[in-house]
């Protein structure tokens, strides 16, 4: 056996401490890189961590999955190992305490009815279905509720996810929404909420009439005063509505 071998194959490749090799991170062909309990909770334990707070923030991507190995040949710069080991080829002993987080992650990422509680210190995982189309979940332990559309802390009851966004107003987005909103550019769908505009010529005339079909939930209502399920009746000549022989008004095929 190599020299390199003889030190590295039991030795913990961090503090260079014999070891049963409570975690083994990757072979190559002349050593194996291993770390002992106490390093493999000291290293691995945070980054598990933060691999779970970006799974939780939906942030994750397939780098969440990968850590670096800490060492080389007993931490001799000219030796160090640039090997990123994918948390599903790790080789625990049974005993190692940060087992468990790898076992939660890999649970997340292959059973799609299940998600992280988003409250950071709470370990719950909570079962879900997702066709499901009301996204209101709550965690029985920490008693939390969130969207999980957008994450939003608590769930914004009787709010689409853009409807909470504007009405806080602290993002660019939520902004701007707010502003198309408040100036009537933008409207929400009265029956399912989606965002709706309208389509408008080079002068920034609004184009089409004032009776909207959701492309969505296919209801239809009216632009000005957000009445559902119209129909032209709704803009009759005769009628006594506020939106009567309004049917073109502030429309570019508005009558003269």
């Amino acid at each position: 056996m190599s020299r390199i071998r003889t030190k590295t194959g039991e030795s913990c490749i961090c503090c260079g401490e014999s070891t049963s090799a409570k975690v083994i991170l990757h072979k190559t062909r002349r050593q194996t890189h291993s770390l002992c309990s106490t390093c493999a909770e000291g290293y691995l334990g945070p980054l598990l961590e933060s691999s779970i707070r970006n799974i939780k923030k939906k942030i994750w991507t397939a780098d969440t999955l990968k850590v670096k190995c800490p060492g080389g040949y007993l931490g001799i710069l000219r030796n160090q190992c640039k090997h990123e080991v994918d948390i599903r080829t790790l080789t625990f002993n049974h005993d190692s305490t940060v087992l468990t987080n790898v076992l939660r992650i890999l649970h997340i990422l292959t059973h799609k009815d299940s998600v992280f509680c988003p409250t950071l210190d709470c370990q719950n995982i909570i079962r879900i279905h997702p066709q499901d189309p009301i996204l209101h979940t709550s965690c029985e332990q920490c008693h939390t509720t969130w969207c999980r559309n957008c994450m939003a802390q608590p769930y914004h009851e009787d709010m689409s996810c853009l409807e909470y966004e504007a009405s806080l107003a602290n993002t660019e987005n939520g902004k701007l929404v707010a502003k198309l909103l408040k100036d009537g550019t933008l409207k929400l769908c009265p029956q399912c909420r989606v965002p709706i505009t309208k389509q408008q010529d080079g002068q920034g005339r609004d184009l089409g009439c004032n009776k909207i079909i959701c492309s969505s939930c296919k209801v239809k209502w009216c632009w000005l005063c957000g009445e559902s399920n119209i129909d032209y009746g709704h803009f009759n000549s005769q009628g006594v509505n506020a939106c009567a022989r309004r049917l073109w008004e502030g429309t570019a095929q508005q009558p003269i």
